[in-house]
């Protein structure tokens, strides 16, 4: 029989559970080493190897390095699990009209995106496609700019 704190039940499967478990705790910290993720989750280290590399095979975990350790977040894979969530949450309803005001006054295409992991998935639009542009669904890399402190304007990281 499985115990998982509020649940008891043979019925349930223990690996998925623990994949879970993992999922959960990079939502709420991330990055995480493997070593912090099976102290944290009283998972046995090798499992959770076995688990993260299962998640990152299929979109749900990633992985970088960071000081040449391996640390994990959580992967896009899951945003395209929500993407039907997504466009019914109310963040779109409350920027919409912002965005509007937006596309009209610079008569250019608007878009909102999520950040995550240095990659962008972008959510809603405004205006007709012009050539070039990213439809709402898509991921691309995120760009990140470093203000000059004379004002004039945005130089690459």
């Amino acid at each position: 029989m499985i115990q998982t704190g509020l649940i008891s039940d043979s019925r349930l499967v223990s690996p998925l559970i623990r994949g879970m478990r993992i999922l959960e705790l990079l939502s709420r910290e991330a990055p995480l080493s493997l070593e912090k993720i099976s102290s944290q989750t009283g998972i046995p280290r090798t499992s959770v190897f076995r688990l993260l590399n299962t998640l990152e095979a299929l979109g749900y975990a990633e992985r970088e390095q960071i000081r040449g350790i391996d640390h994990w977040m959580l992967g896009l894979k899951l945003l395209d699990l929500t993407s039907s969530k997504l466009s019914k949450l109310d963040l779109r309803k409350e920027v919409r009209r912002t965005m509007e005001e937006l596309a009209e006054k610079t008569d250019e295409f608007v878009q909102l995106g999520v950040l995550y992991g240095g990659k962008v998935m972008y959510i809603d639009h405004v205006k007709r496609p012009k050539p070039g542009h990213v439809r709402g669904g898509r991921k691309s890399t995120a760009h990140q700019c470093e203000c000059r402190r004379d004002g004039s304007g945005c130089s690459p990281r």
